[in-house]
């Protein structure tokens, strides 16, 4: 309503934000896991005095700063670039909502970056004993970045006594907060193993070899025993209600739980797979299929997390069409061309209803819907419907489908839309008689 609306019609500002988002989780979750996994396994070497897995670690390190701190930061960068622009009121209330929080993280991470460095640059230059202090100061800020981050990320779910309250604490300690940072706690392990492979199928030593993936494969099978315990704890912290909407009503959630299920299953079936003296061929084979599950894993379950709060960006306080839920009053009697400040008309006329329509399609439906497009295509939605078909459907909408929002605006607006969904989207006709008809069926109901 603020902010002009990025006409993306085809792709979709959701399908864009999740191609980069989900390779930014994926790698974001290693960069915290691989915290443990780098200060553990250098501690392993030390006590040992195993001079082959200090190398290992060594190798692990450069490989492991190219990917968190490179790829990672790009793709960190990007996604607060496309939410601002898909996004942006939605962007700018987390902002102010929690800008102390956002100020912690940014320390977390600033620490992070520069423990990383020194650990890697210095490796060979620090003592043993001041190496594992250094990888620890890691682990720590990149687990607690992650602590920081995971408030906001189960704010949106779950604003909890933030909406009564509008404390920080409320919203950042919300109901989904412990259950979902357990869960990402060991995802971000099992990624720290599913990566470790990577590096160890470098090593051309065989026996060596064999002993690290061993190793890793370690990190892939044991944390599912907090896996799926927090698993149920998460599920049974989002309140009744949100899990019936999402979880039975909305047809578009049962495919990502299923992957998120299969993906889970065979990550932890490949630990144990690996675990064998395979050929080196055969160990990467299994490799590349892991990390091709492990994007589905993380993008499954960040799916099946963005989904579950539909139809909003932020749970019972803004739509995914960036109307909070206090305007509703004033916006139902004002109509929402009206308050629109981008908005190139501010009424609907019998000259321009379908350039009213395509307007409030903006407004209301493109956050979530494309027009021929790869995702949610509105065309495929409404092209079983008759002009008085998609009144009656979006005069009920936000009730039986309540993963979707009700309409919002006047009901000259709602024949607007439906206007322009008939006959631009679909090609059809309508004819003053049905528009009529309807308008003396809605004032006699």
């Amino acid at each position: 309503m603020n902010y002009p609306v990025w006409d993306i019609t085809t792709i979709g500002g959701g399908s864009l934000i999740a191609s980069i988002a989900i390779l930014h989780v994926l790698i974001s979750h290693f960069a915290v896991g691989g915290g443990f996994f780098l200060w553990i396994t250098d501690r392993r070497a030390a006590r040992a005095s195993d001079q082959q897995l200090a190398d290992f670690v060594r190798k692990h390190v450069r490989f492991f700063l190219l990917l968190t701190m490179v790829a990672g930061g790009m793709t960190g960068v990007g996604i607060w670039f496309v939410i601002s622009l898909v996004q942006p009121s939605a962007t700018s209330s987390l902002i102010h909502t929690f800008v102390f929080a956002w100020a912690i993280e940014w320390v977390f991470f600033l620490v992070e970056i520069v423990a990383l460095l020194v650990y890697h640059y210095r490796f060979d230059a620090l003592t043993e004993r001041d190496r594992l202090r250094v990888s620890f100061i890691y682990l720590l800020s990149a687990w607690l970045s992650l602590a920081v981050i995971n408030g906001m990320l189960s704010f949106m779910l779950t604003p909890g006594m933030w909406v009564e309250t509008h404390s920080i604490w409320d919203g950042f300690f919300n109901p989904t907060y412990p259950a979902s940072l357990a869960y990402r706690s060991c995802m971000a392990m099992t990624l720290a193993g599913l990566f470790g492979y990577i590096t160890a199928l470098r090593n051309h030593d065989n026996a060596f070899r064999l002993r690290l993936v061993a190793y890793c494969s370690k990190w892939l099978v044991v944390p599912i025993v907090g896996l799926v315990p927090s698993a149920l704890w998460y599920y049974s912290s989002v309140p009744e209600e949100t899990r019936t909407t999402s979880f039975a009503l909305n047809p578009q959630t049962t495919p990502f739980v299923g992957l998120l299920f299969v993906s889970s299953t065979l990550i932890f079936l490949a630990g144990i797979l690996m675990m064998r003296r395979w050929p080196l061929g055969v160990q990467r084979l299994i490799t590349a299929f892991l990390v091709v599950i492990g994007v589905s894993w993380i993008g499954s379950f960040e799916y099946v997390r963005e989904i579950s709060r539909k139809p909003f960006v932020i749970s019972g306080i803004m739509y995914d069409s960036a109307i909070r839920m206090d305007q509703l009053p004033e916006l139902d009697r004002d109509g929402i061309l009206r308050h629109a400040g981008w908005s190139s008309l501010k009424m609907v006329t019998k000259g321009h209803r379908a350039e009213a329509g395509r307007e409030i399609f903006r407004l209301e439906c493109q956050c979530c819907h494309t027009i021929h497009g790869i995702r949610n295509d509105i065309a495929l939605r409404v092209q079983r419907f008759s002009y008085p078909g998609l009144l009656t459907q979006l005069s009920s909408q936000g009730n039986a489908q309540n993963f979707m929002p009700p309409f919002i605006g006047t009901q000259e607006e709602k024949e607007a839309l439906a206007y322009y969904l008939t006959t631009v989207v679909n090609g059809g006709a309508v004819d003053d008689t049905s528009q009529a008809t309807f308008r003396n069926q809605s004032l006699l109901h």
